[in-house]
């Protein structure tokens, strides 16, 4: 859901397969965690915590060794 209170949940999907870096990113720039994924089928689905988090505007950038995609939310 957007905007999250205490999780988000993220589909991956195409044809790329194994690592990625997924990044929450505050409202300066600065990353207030980071957590590495593992992308093992088709789709593949994470959740976040994102419940300690100060209420604000986010962005998830998701890191592959081909490409990097970046989603805003917001954290009630």
């Amino acid at each position: 859901p957007n905007p999250a209170k205490d999780i988000i949940k993220l589909e991956v999907s195409g044809s790329f397969y194994g690592q990625l870096s997924a990044t929450i990113i505050n409202q300066i720039g600065q990353p207030v965690a980071v957590r590495m994924l593992n992308k093992n089928s088709r789709t593949s689905s994470f959740s976040f915590d994102v419940e300690n988090l100060t209420p604000g505007v986010y962005h998830l950038r998701l890191t592959t060794p081909y490409l990097s995609k970046t989603i805003q939310f917001v954290k009630q």
